[in-house]
């Protein structure tokens, strides 16, 4: 809600509230939906996301199967069990050729903001999975421009990474990383 109050486009997205929600909603939407934690704190297994093709999915067993796969049981989700819900997005196939990164760092003040652009080349798994080789790409102006507000929307200062698909010309906001992030090292 506030990517998209701030002019940046997201994929469509759930967020079940109860277990039987996460199946019916698989099944209304259709197609391929990705499952994802809603925070790194959810996930106890280190895994990002999951892919799940509603062809496929038994009624029961979505989330049961998250729950394995996400390890959604820590300390975390006992304390704030409303986190333990995965959310759910549309899936694009275009995530496993072009993801556009911004990265960069945002003082308390707001004045002070540098950022770096890169494509995500490689990532394993291939379907949806943690960078392993970037290339250096231009800072996109109005993608960065409606970032800074972002941060300043909602009082984000600090190191952060934002993870975007390219699909049908469109710039799809899929993830928002406030903290060090996997290719730190390389940027």
């Amino acid at each position: 809600q506030h990517a998209r109050a701030v002019g940046i486009e997201t994929p469509e997205t759930w967020f079940p509230q109860f277990p039987n929600e996460v199946a019916r909603t698989v099944r209304e939407v259709g197609g391929l939906v990705v499952a994802k934690p809603r925070s790194q704190l959810c996930a106890s297994s280190g895994a990002k996301a999951m892919l799940i093709n509603s062809a496929v999915t038994q009624r029961g067993d979505v989330y049961d199967r998250l729950s394995k796969h996400f390890g959604l049981s820590n300390a975390f989700t006992k304390r704030f069990p409303e986190k333990a819900m995965p959310m759910l997005q549309r899936y694009y196939p275009e995530s496993m050729k072009e993801i556009y990164s911004l990265s960069g760092f945002r003082d308390m003040s707001g004045s002070h903001v540098v950022m770096q652009g890169a494509l995500k080349i490689l990532q394993q798994p291939r379907h949806l999975g943690i960078g392993l080789c970037f290339e250096e790409a231009e800072v996109i102006p109005d993608i960065a421009q409606q970032t800074i507000r972002l941060c300043e929307r909602i009082g984000y200062y600090g190191a952060f990474e934002l993870e975007f698909i390219v699909a049908q010309g469109r710039m799809l906001l899929i993830d928002f990383n406030g903290r060090f992030y996997n290719q730190l090292a390389f940027d």
